[in-house]
């Protein structure tokens, strides 16, 4: 959270210091006009504003610094690829259900058929999960993994397939419900507190036996 706040930041710092160049550069004495559009009493005895075309060097400038804010804003969209896409508005059709109740997710996972699926990195994974669940990374999946795409397969179109990942800001579990709704499963879910709400409500976790 800290790398992407100073990131986000810098954008912002680079973006105001560019506009500030500018309006500077086109009004250096913005206090010698009133208002009304009078000239104040200092101004008065003053000679002719000068001429406040941007130069040459003030345009230079301020395209680099513009230039910077775009660099920075792409490095934020490569560490924080989630940015790019950003939750439904409200009341928009969607292809899988989030919810957040404990107990339903209880339920659905005890229905015939439904599987819990751990789409964090088989690592994390490994060292815990929700009971019962099979870990199914959408990176796996995209990469063309057969072991992953055998899972996949084996899933009943019809039954329920609930995916979590870490916590609520996490997209993981919300990508690989995309691709299970694309696939044509009927029932998708995205259980949104994750793993860490799971562990944090004193709930059994499981670890995986043989490291995977």
């Amino acid at each position: 959270m800290l790398i992407r706040a100073v990131a986000t930041g810098l954008t912002g710092e680079f973006l105001s210091a560019a506009v500030g160049a500018i309006i500077c550069a086109m009004d250096p004495n913005p206090s010698d006009t009133l208002s009304a559009g009078q000239p104040s009493p200092a101004s008065r005895s003053r000679p002719p504003a000068p001429d406040r075309t941007l130069s040459p060097d003030v345009i230079k400038a301020a395209a680099a610094i513009i230039a910077l804010a775009a660099l920075s804003a792409l490095a934020v969209a490569a560490v924080f690829p989630e940015r790019l896409s950003p939750a439904p508005a409200p009341g928009a059709a969607t292809s899988w259900e989030p919810f957040a109740d404990y107990a339903r997710l209880e339920a659905l996972a005890n229905e015939p058929g439904a599987v819990l699926l751990d789409a964090r990195i088989p690592e994390l994974h490994a060292l815990g999960r929700i009971p019962g669940a099979l870990s199914l990374p959408e990176d796996r999946l995209e990469a063309g993994d057969p072991v992953a795409a055998r899972l996949m397969a084996s899933i009943p179109k019809d039954a329920a397939a609930i995916a979590y990942c870490s916590e609520p800001l996490c997209p993981l579990a919300a990508r690989l419900a995309d691709r299970l709704a694309a696939a044509g499963h009927e029932r998708v879910y995205v259980f949104t507190p994750g793993f860490d709400g799971w562990l944090s409500s004193g709930r059994p976790v499981e670890e995986a036996p043989d490291g995977g």
